[in-house]
Parts: C-alpha cells; sequence; structure tokens
C-alpha cells in the first residue's frame, strides 16, 4: 500500500522572474511542478537548487518526494538521510525515507524511522497507519493494532486506519470486530473496493450469507477481482 508523502506543495504556478532564479524561486518552481506530477521537471528544478545552496533541507526532502513517485526508491533514501543529516529535527525526511524503505520491504529499517517520525511529530496518523502497516508485515500483530487504534484516536473518519484494524482482527479470529471495522471502512470510502471484499469474507466466517454476497458482489463491481471465485463458490 503505497500512501501519499508528506510535503507542503503550493497550488500556484511559479514563473521564473529573471535568467538567474534563487534558490527560493527555484524551489517554488520546483513545488509547482510537483503539483502538476511532473517529476522530472520538478527534480531538475530542486537539483538547480541544491546546485546553489546544498545544504537547503527543503530541496532534498521535495526531490525525495519526486524520486519515490518515479519509484528511484534509492535516490528517494540518499535525499532523506543527506536532510536528516542536516536536521534532524525534521519529521517529514524520516518519514518519506521509511516509506521509501517499505517499498524495499526493509521493514526493519522502515520501522525505524516510522518511530523517529512519531517522536517528532506524535500527532500526524499517516506515520502510525504506516507504521501499523510495517508491524503487520513484520507479523508484530499487537504493535500494529495499537498503531492503527492511536491514528484513529487522531483522526476518527480514517478510512484506511479501520480498514487496516480489520486486517489485524482477523489475524485474532476476532470476526465481529474486524466486521465492524470494515463497515466502518466502507461508511467512510464507499468506493473502496478492499473494503467491501474483506467485509465480505468476514461476514462469510460469520455464516451471514447473504450480507457477505452484497459486499463481494459490490467489490467486484469496483473491479475487486478477487471476489470473483468467492462469489462464484458462495453466491448462487
Amino acid at each position: 500500500m503505497k500512501r501519499i508523502l508528506v510535503l507542503v506543495t503550493f497550488p500556484c504556478l511559479i514563473f521564473l522572474a529573471s535568467c538567474n532564479p534563487g534558490t527560493d524561486e527555484l524551489i517554488e518552481a520546483g513545488k509547482a511542478q510537483l503539483d502538476k506530477k511532473d517529476y522530472k521537471k520538478a527534480i531538475d528544478y530542486f537539483t538547480r537548487a541544491i546546485e546553489q545552496d546544498t545544504e537547503n533541507i527543503e530541496a532534498y526532502n521535495a526531490r525525495a518526494v519526486c524520486y519515490f513517485e518515479l519509484e528511484k526508491y534509492d535516490s528517494t533514501i540518499a535525499d532523506c538521510t543527506k536532510a536528516i543529516t542536516l536536521d534532524s529535527t525534521s519529521y517529514k525526511p524520516y518519514y518519506n525515507r521509511a516509506n521509501a524503505w517499505r517499498q524495499l520491504a526493509a521493514y526493519e529499517k522502515a520501522l525505524h524511522d516510522y518511530t523517529e517520525a512519531a517522536n517528532i511529530k506524535p500527532n500526524e496518523k499517516d506515520i502510525f497507519i504506516n507504521r501499523g502497516v510495517t508491524n503487520f508485515e513484520l507479523e508484530h500483530y499487537q504493535q500494529a493494532m495499537d498503531d492503527f487504534e492511536f491514528a484513529l484516536q487522531i483522526n476518527p473518519e480514517d478510512y484506511l486506519a479501520y480498514f487496516n484494524l480489520g486486517r489485524v482482527q482477523l489475524r485474532f479470529d476476532e470476526y465481529e470486530e474486524a466486521s465492524y471495522n470494515f463497515m466502518k471502512t466502507i461508511e467512510f470510502a464507499p468506493e473502496y473496493a478492499a473494503g467491501f471484499f474483506w467485509l465480505g469474507v468476514t461476514q462469510l466466517q460469520l455464516d451471514k450469507k447473504d450480507e457477505a454476497c452484497i459486499a463481494l458482489k459490490k467489490a467486484l463491481s469496483l473491479d475487486y477481482q478477487d471476489a470473483k471465485p468467492i462469489i462464484e463458490e458462495n453466491c448462487q
């Protein structure tokens, strides 16, 4: 599950006013390209900003975001590491580097960086959701549950926190609790196919076949193809 990285961007398009723009102008221009999802152009601006100011933390972190979106995870890690070396008090490069580690299945390293980010920014729900997913991958199920529950304390309407909490509860055979959380998932994200799929699977475990089939058919209508064989087996 690839989540959006943390970066404050600006929606306006920035036109460079001179032939020799300063570092701030280059960063603003890069952010404008980032908003447009033109990551290669954004990287060019951020690189030029770094060439002018080799200790500009914002430029390194912003370029790391672009590299992540282009799936250049080693470059993401390198830029985040540089940003952390320059200033270890910002949670963003720790969080962004953790996301890159997770994409590379380096879960222990990701867990370390998410924890560092959480220590700096303890009220950022995405840190705890992604750390919870990492704990899940490491089969640290109780720690994962704790992370998702804490994320819901920060934002009681976050559908991904409900969804992932439900997935953990299935590991403990807590079907009623998981069913509740999958229902909360689709309440806050009514087009989230995976939420309907896992709700259906859970309802089958609870012998609620009619409700399960409704959920599974909805998942299939949202193009969640894993629902098809379960429907064929259980919903005829």
